[in-house]
Parts: structure tokens; sequence; C-alpha cells
């Protein structure tokens, strides 16, 4: 707008024009005309410099007057253009970014530059609400803690303040305030995560939860802007079940780094248990071992027992200490064994064993009647306590007609109480002994024996043998002790009986000799009906001593003589004075002793005393010994040498 005015014009005469140096000189700003430009005249921007001085030349004209010009400058401020950016438009919390601005075209000294926080501020750069000439030093740096728009303002004089602005978005770091988990656990559980953040963004924060099982890394929570529940279920796939799994959990917002925390969950296994028995069925009053095995054990945290009733440790109590197998139990009555291990958290693992105890049974009665007649049959009485309905078995044999003759076989069912055996499985000449055997395995049998004894008029007794009396040869009898143990009177009978020996009833005071004799006893019942039985009596000679020292008071002794001269050898038994006492000498060259009778250089061959005269070369080195018998009794004296030297020969 040039503002003007004028004086001394003549109306109608005088003419104006205004030009100006732009876009040319005199270029026409207002065309030459007499009517007078009102005192203010816009200029269109076409004439105006935009990037400097433009001059304007007011000139008045009154013929034939010479012009009257005026002059004036305008001084043109460009518009700058401004831009203002962020090395990094989003930034973590308590970190920085830079701030790069451009401002052109500029005026030295005129145009001012200032940086803020609100439009047209300065709290950034500058000290006044005008600004500064100096330009800002880019790039700028800057630490907002919250989201913050800034401001570049630059002026170029009178020009209206150009700005241009950037947002840094201040992102906060989230903060994990929640990250744990159930520890320690069982194998094959899931277990619970919980967890917590906080200075999250919506949308932009992301949650991820990864373990190191099965593998590192492996994904629990996918990545996602979604936070998880407070509380998370994990699979346990993601579970090592024979350790511990470290679970980390990673909140990004970004650009801040990843906040992380991490949690482990210790696995406990699940033991698998066995328990077994040397012998799962005993009898009462003995013992059986316990094996067990557990694994896998936790060393420290695994804890043992054994019990007679489930989860029980009255057998052997609770300890990280695992029993030592084989283990010793003596249950007195059928018992179930539990042994119980438990890992930690784990539900406890048992195995139980059942040991039956069986008691040993116990015959009560096995009886028979006895004596029996001939040809009768025989009624048993038994009776058996602390058996086992079809575990106990019951058998009864003989010993007639052969050695276990089955009379009642194998069975669990015990024979009636009163149990009649057929005659054809008793002796019908003797005794007859019947066994009971009742068994409840794995108890040791128990066993009992009864006997029938069958008569025909009498019995005799089983063959005997006695040693002949010292000195005598032959046996005295004493008393009845060969005489038959019963008689027909057993049978409630009358009878006579007697033997081929003394022809008597009796043997008692008989006289038997060494070696066999066969007494024949008759029995005559009063039908005269006879009927016989033999007992063979056999008498051993009780004086064959070998050792010369128990029966001879005197042993010969060896000896060496001259030749030619006479030798003696003297053998004496202690009853020497009886005439019950015999002697022999005898010889031996070397092939075994033979019998010497008195002739020739041999004297006293059959008393106490040898005598060999004249000896010579022939008898150096000659044995003897003296066979001495005294009644039945015989023994021979010690071998004994003669030696026959010549006193002539060196």
């Amino acid at each position: 707008v040039l503002t003007f005015a004028t004086s001394s014009t003549v109306a109608g005469l005088t003419t104006y024009k205004i030009t100006s140096d732009y876009p040319t000189a005199g270029s026409e700003v207002y065309a030459s005309n007499t009517t007078a430009p009102a005192s203010t005249l816009t200029v269109d921007p076409t004439n105006i410099n935009p990037n400097g001085t433009t001059t304007y030349t007011y000139t008045v004209t009154s013929a034939p007057c010479a012009s009257t010009t005026a002059t004036t400058s305008v001084v043109v401020y460009p518009v700058p253009t401004v831009t203002l950016t962020a090395a990094n438009a989003s930034i973590c919390n308590g970190t920085s970014t830079t701030l790069s601005g451009t401002s052109a075209p500029v005026v030295a000294g005129v145009t001012t530059y200032k940086i803020g926080t609100t439009p047209g501020g300065f709290n950034t750069y500058g000290t006044t609400t005008a600004g500064l000439t100096t330009a800002p030093t880019f790039p700028l740096t800057v630490s907002p803690t919250v989201t913050t728009t800034y401001y570049y303002t630059v002026t170029n004089g009178v020009c209206a303040p150009i700005t241009a602005s950037v947002t840094v978005v201040v992102i906060p770091q989230p903060v994990i305030t929640t990250f744990t988990s159930p520890t320690p656990i069982c194998a094959t559980s899931s277990t619970v995560l919980t967890f917590a953040t906080s200075s999250t963004v919506a949308g932009l924060t992301t949650y991820k939860i990864t373990s190191d099982y099965p593998t590192a890394g492996s994904e629990v929570y996918a990545s996602n802007t979604a936070a998880p529940t407070s509380t998370l279920t994990v699979d346990p796939t993601n579970i090592n079940p024979n350790g511990t799994t470290t679970y980390t959990y990673t909140v990004t917002s970004a650009p801040c780094a990843s906040t992380t925390a991490t949690t482990s969950v210790v696995v406990y296994p699940v033991p698998t248990v066995t328990l077994t028995a040397a012998n799962a069925s005993i009898c009462n009053g003995t013992s059986t071992t316990l094996t067990g095995t557990s694994a896998p054990v936790v060393a420290g945290v695994t804890t043992y027992k054994i019990g007679t009733t489930l989860g029980g440790s009255n057998t052997y109590a609770s300890s990280t200490t695992a029993p030592t197998f084989p283990f010793t139990v003596s249950p007195t009555t059928t018992t179930t064994y539990y042994y119980t291990v438990t890992n930690g958290v784990c539900a406890q693992a048992t195995d139980s064993i059942r040991i039956v105890v069986t008691t040993k049974p116990v015959i009560a009665t096995f009886s028979s009647p006895t004596p029996i007649c001939t040809s009768s049959g025989v009624v048993l009485t038994l009776a058996a306590s602390s058996v086992l309905a079809g575990i106990t078995t019951y058998k009864i044999t003989s010993n007639y007609p052969v050695a276990g003759t089955i009379v009642y076989a194998t069975n669990t069912v015990a024979p009636a109480s009163s149990y009649a055996v057929d005659s054809s499985l008793v002796n019908p000449n003797g005794i007859t002994i019947f066994r009971y055997t009742v068994v409840s395995s794995p108890c040791d049998s128990t066993s009992t024996a009864t006997s029938v004894t069958v008569y025909t008029g009498y019995s005799c007794l089983s063959n005997q043998i006695r040693s002949s009396q010292l000195g005598v040869c032959a046996y005295t009898v004493i008393g009845n002790e060969f005489n038959p143990t019963s008689y027909g009177a057993d049978c409630m009978m009358s009878y006579t009986i007697k033997n081929n020996y003394t022809n008597t009833n009796t043997l008692a005071g008989s006289v038997f000799p060494e070696g066999l004799t066969n007494v024949i006893w008759t029995v005559t019942d009063i039908h005269n009906n006879e009927s016989t039985c033999s007992t063979l009596i056999t008498i051993v000679d009780s004086c064959k001593i070998e050792n010369a020292n128990s029966f001879i008071l005197w042993n010969p002794d060896s000896q060496t003589v001259a030749i030619s001269a006479d030798a003696h050898f003297t053998c004496i038994h202690p009853f020497f004075w009886t005439n019950q006492t015999t002697y022999q000498w005898e010889t031996n060259f070397g092939h075994g002793f033979i019998p010497l009778n008195d002739m020739g250089q041999y004297s006293g061959t059959k008393t106490s005393t040898l005598t060999i005269t004249d000896t010579r070369a022939a008898n150096d080195n000659q044995h003897f010994r003296c066979i001495v018998r005294f009644g039945c009794c015989t023994v021979a004296s010690y071998d004994v040498n003669l030696k026959v030297i010549n006193r002539g020969c060196h």
C-alpha cells in the first residue's frame, strides 16, 4: 500500500503516474492520469519483488512545468519454508531423540527462530517470544517423558511466523509386576502361570511366553497385542517331566526394549513302585522278605514308608532314606504290606503284597482200638484243628500190606471223625501203624501215628540180639525179656503156651550159647487150635578184642641174643591162675603167622613162656606172638622180633 499526497496541482491539467522497477524498470503501477490516485494505493504483488527491494516512482506533472517525482522503496521479506522432523518419532520413556529443522529463505539478522512445546512457544529453543536471530543447531536432542509435539517457528521480520511441528510419541517401558508359577509340581500335571503387567500401551504392546521345553524358545503364548489373562494354564507338552522348566514372559512396547521375567517350574517325576515277597504264603511263626523298587526318585525329596494299611508307616517309618531290601517281616496273621513312595508334591505311588499266613494244623485226636482180634476192621478216631477249608489236605497211610499204603488219599476234604478202615488194610498177624498227615501249605506237615495190634492168641517178640558174658561164651536170660508180649487173653480166650527150648511157658534163666537159636512158641486154645510164632535169638562173642593191652597183663618184648644162645618170650593173662586160660605161640617168617608145636628148637609153645634153644642165623629177624584164650575170648599179644647176632663177626 503506497501512501501519498500532492499539492499545487491543477485540476484537469496535472497528471499523475506511479511506476516500479519490478518486474522491469518503468513497470506501470498507476497509469498517467489527470485524476490523482487515492491517498493510498494497493500495489498488486506482481509489481512487488518478492525477494528484495522494489522502488516506486511517483511522477506528478503540470505542463509546462517540469515533472515532480518522488520515490519510495518497499523491502520484501520472503515467507520462509519451515520443516521439523524427529530422528525417532516414537521413543521409549527415558531415552532421547533428535530434531532436525530447515527454514529458507531467511534474512540474516532479521529472521528469528524459536522451538517450543506449544505453538509459538520457545521453551525448547529461544529466550523470549520474539525468538533468536541465530538459527538452532540441528540435530537438536530432546528427551520428553510424555508424548510431546515440538513447534519450530521461523519469522522473517514483519512476515507472519511460519511454523512446522513434529510429535514425538513417548512409550512407557512396560513393567512385569508378577510372573510366578507353583513349584514344584508333579509330572504329567499342567501348571498355571500367574502374571500382571503395567505401563503397557493398548494395541501396541505385545505379549509372548516361551519355555525351554521341549526346545529352547518353545512357544507357550504366541506374540500378540492382546495380553494373556492373569493366569495361564500350560499344557504338559511344555513341561519337562524330568526336571526344571523355565518360562520367559516377554512384554514389548516398541521402540522400548523388551521387558522380560522368568519363572521356573521344578517337576518331580511320578515314581513306579513295585513290592514283591520272597514267599507270599508263609506258615505262622516264620518270616519272609519283601523286596521293593521305586524309580525315578529325587534325592533328599522322595519319602519312603511301608505299612500294613494304605499309606501307613508302622513297618518302616516315613523317611527320605529308602529301606534296605530284602526287608524281613514276620506277620502272625494274613497281612497286606503297602510300599508307599512320594516324590514331593506328587501323589503317593503305592504297591502292595498280601502275605497269607497259614496256621500249622493241629491233630487233636488220632487213635484206634487196640488190640483187636483176627480179621477185624478198625475204626480210627481223628480230629484236627487250625485247618483251612479248601487248603488243608488230609491223608492216612499205613504200613500194611506195604509201607506207604494209602488208606485215605490226599484230599482237601477231611475224613470222617470216625473213619472205618477195611480189614484188608489191617495186618492180621501183628501191628499195623496208621499215620495221619495234615498239611496246610506252606507249613510243614503235621503228622501223628497210631497202631493197631491184631492178636491170633499171642504175639512173639521180634528177633533179639545179645552179647555173651565175658569168659562164659553164653548168655543167661534175665526175667521175661524173651517171653511173648501178649497172649490169647487179649482176644478173651483161654490158652496154654510153651517153647521148644525149655518146653515150658518161659525162657527166664535160660542159658543161650554163642550163635543163633530159633525159639518157637506154640499156643493152644481151649479148642486145641494151635498157632506158632518164633523169635530168633542171636548171642554174639563179646570178647573179640583187637588191642592186647586191654586183655594181656604182660606182653612179650623183642630180644637180641648171640648166636647159639637161648631166647625166651613171656606173655601173661590177668587170670593166668585159672585153668580157663590157654596159650598158643605163633611165628612169622614173612609169609604170615603159623602155630608152633613143641619140637626142635621150640618148647613151651602152649604155655605163657616160649623158649627157642640154640638160636641160629636162620632165626634172625624171626617174629613171634602169643594167642591167648580165656573162656570164649581170644586175643593176640604184641608182634615181637628175635635178633640173632654172631659175636665173632664184625
